[in-house]
């Protein structure tokens, strides 16, 4: 198993070594979070949950139009925005998303 390299400590005067320093903490963290959440979705995608159709596709009649938005003539009909993402558990929604729509 590879070690990790020693993390310089903070205490230190320059001010650009410490916010280099917590600017690859929080690189490192947001890299380990997007890590577990796509562990965690493709895990319960085995159980069925799946996300509802996302922007510019066609909206399903059981999407939640929260508000519809001015677009071009071609777009009719379809998603604008996600407001809040919507999930279908084997087939079957259990929430509606909420969308904006042309």
């Amino acid at each position: 198993m590879e070690s990790c390299p020693p993390v310089p400590p903070l205490e230190t005067t320059d001010q650009n070594q410490k916010e280099d320093v917590l600017v690859t903490e929080h690189r490192n963290l947001h890299e380990g979070l997007k890590m577990v959440e796509h562990i965690l979705f493709r895990t319960i995608g085995r159980h069925g949950l799946t996300p509802i159709a996302t922007e510019g596709e066609p909206s399903p009649p059981f999407h939640e139009v929260a508000s519809e938005v001015e677009g071009e003539g071609k777009d009719v009909g379809n998603i604008a925005k996600v407001i809040k993402r919507g999930y279908m558990l084997n087939g079957k929604v259990l929430r509606p998303a909420k969308v904006l729509a042309h």
